[in-house]
């Protein structure tokens, strides 16, 4: 299954995520602080980049270590509406005290500073044929 890695790291105030397998990539800035990340190969969209997102909704910083995770895109804390083309990511069982919406369809729910989930409209533009075919077959199984 494909999955997506989520680097935060909250000293800094940056986000970094991007689907599927590392690839050679360059960044894009696209608004000021916010970067697109693309394939080399193929100039597809597989990731994106924010600073600034505590400042951007008003909450002190925290004080933490850089944490990086992968999430399988059609496990459990993940949840894919193809109909609407829009995904979830949930990081915490906390319940999100903020949600800021950045660009392009990306908004990312926070509480007390901290991390808990990303929102990405539009996320076929991220994915290939495939993965968009995986994420599809794991919508249609009941949990």
């Amino acid at each position: 299954m494909t999955t997506i890695t989520i680097w935060d790291d909250p000293e800094s105030d940056y986000v970094e995520f991007h689907v599927g397998k590392a690839t050679p990539a360059h960044m894009e800035e696209v608004e000021p602080d916010i970067f697109e990340r693309h394939d080399e190969k193929t100039e597809q969209v597989r990731g994106c980049g924010i600073f600034s997102i505590r400042k951007r909704a008003n909450v002190p910083g925290i004080v933490g270590k850089p944490v990086e995770r992968q999430i399988d895109l059609g496990g459990e804390l993940c949840n894919y509406d193809g109909r609407r083309d829009v995904f979830h990511v949930r990081l915490s069982e906390s319940r999100p005290s903020k949600t800021v919406t950045l660009m392009n369809g990306i908004s990312v729910e926070l509480s007390g500073g901290a991390l808990t989930g990303i929102w990405i409209e539009r996320m076929s533009r991220m994915l290939t044929r495939n993965e968009r075919r995986q994420l599809l077959l794991a919508e249609e199984i009941p949990a």
